[in-house]
């Protein structure tokens, strides 16, 4: 009887083991990565993206601070993770390169935990609030539960209008735009002005899955002319 052998590791085990040695989280990545959107990192980790693309290993060499080439053999499984760690910038190399200030400020933490409670967030966007809030905060160990709740409160605002001005900063729909454009590119210039539409009449865009995004162009290309009827609005989450 032929012997069992063990799972080797896929590009997506391999990115999520590479991910939280050097203490990023999928938002870190995305925004270190510049054009990369949290949804196709997470997609990638999960399974279903390959990340074999130039674009894609090219945007996760840039996250991490490596060379394309020690990146992508990382991820083919040419290199080990120790032989890439000796590759990685000092301050990345020991885990702090994301390193969390909900653990340096306990009072941010629950502060943050009573925001995504109350709003219905989702916790990584509140992160991304309290990385922002945390920045440069004066008196950062001081500040109370209040303090940090308005804090991040205000943050989240500013994130939401930066939506609001662009809307292909909201990660899953950019990264439903970029499935829809990968066997025709000459839709984009027309899916961008439907996203546009789309996005002005969602209460909670960042809140939307890329499937319900896909759905919600796909039902806007088909009215181009006017506001989304029924169809789109009423697509499940």
């Amino acid at each position: 009887m032929a012997t069992s052998r063990p799972a080797q590791k896929g590009i997506g085990d391999r990115l999520r083991e590479l991910r939280t040695h050097t203490g990023l989280t999928q938002g870190d990545l995305s925004r270190r990565g510049k054009a990369l959107p949290r949804a196709e990192i997470s997609a990638i980790e999960i399974g279903q993206n390959l990340g074999s693309s130039w674009r894609v290993r090219t945007a996760l060499a840039l996250g991490f601070g490596l060379p394309i080439d020690v990146l992508s053999g990382y991820l083919d499984g040419t290199l080990s993770l120790q032989e890439v760690v000796r590759e990685l910038p000092r301050e990345r190399s020991s885990g702090q390169a994301g390193q969390n200030p909900l653990k340096a400020y306990p009072n941010l933490k629950l502060a943050s935990r009573l925001v995504a409670e109350d709003l219905r967030l989702d916790r990584e966007l509140v992160r991304d609030a309290a990385l922002r809030a945390a920045e440069g905060a004066e008196g950062a160990k001081g500040r109370t539960v209040l303090n940090w709740v308005e804090a991040l409160k205000e943050q989240i605002e500013k994130m939401r209008s930066e939506v609001r001005l662009n809307p292909l900063k909201i990660e899953n729909l950019a990264a439903a735009i970029e499935l829809m454009t990968a066997d025709d590119p000459n839709l984009a210039p027309k899916l961008k002005m439907v996203a546009a539409r789309v996005a002005a009449q969602e209460k909670d865009p960042e809140g939307r899955s890329t499937l319900s995004w896909l759905h919600a162009l796909e039902a806007g290309l088909e009215e181009p002319s006017g506001p989304l009827g029924k169809k789109s609005r009423s697509t499940a989450r």
